[in-house]
């Protein structure tokens, strides 16, 4: 959402940035934006369930069946130790 919401804003200031800054330096500017965003996706695949796991709104399926599994794995654990 936030790249939909940069990218219809762009036309709007740069002719201004290239202008102020100069071509080198506004291509620069992006160029290390970009840099700093780049590990976001790795980092949102990493630490996505962790954040959703905090989140009151994130009400994921993936996450419940994972509660289920490991709660079934538990049981069945118990049952083994007890025969």
């Amino acid at each position: 959402m936030v790249r939909s919401c940069v990218g219809a804003a762009f036309p709007l200031f740069t002719v201004q940035m290239f202008d102020k800054l100069g071509i080198n330096w506004a291509c620069t500017l992006i160029g290390f934006c970009a840099l700093l965003l780049a590990p976001s996706p790795f980092l949102f695949y990493k630490y996505g369930t962790w954040v959703r796991t905090k989140s009151k709104f994130s009400p994921c399926l993936d996450l419940v069946i994972a509660k289920e599994l490991a709660a079934a794995e538990a049981a069945a654990a118990k049952g083994a130790e007890k025969v």
